[in-house]
């Protein structure tokens, strides 16, 4: 199941057809990607490597926070939130 959804500044803008969702993390790991989009998959990859090795399991939900766009994609920001069991 793959879910998008878009950070809002102000909760009173939800009349905008859009339904409410929050997401909780009780135990995760982050990671600030700063590159092309399309390096996400590889990073994330290596990542769950990263966290395997220092004994961390991985669960869903997984979570990909896209920063501001920009045309310079050696300068786009991805947060990568991977769940820890």
């Amino acid at each position: 199941m793959i879910f998008a959804g878009v950070e809002l500044e102000d909760i009173q803008q939800l009349n905008t057809g859009l339904e409410y969702k929050r997401i909780n993390l009780v135990k995760y790991a982050c990671y600030n990607h700063i590159g092309p989009y399309h390096q996400i998959k590889h990073v994330g990859q290596h990542m769950k490597e990263e966290l395997f090795a220092k004994g961390f399991t991985t669960c869903l939900p997984y979570i990909e926070k896209y920063g501001h766009w920009t045309e310079d994609v050696s300068k786009l920001e991805t947060k990568l939130f991977m769940s820890l069991h």
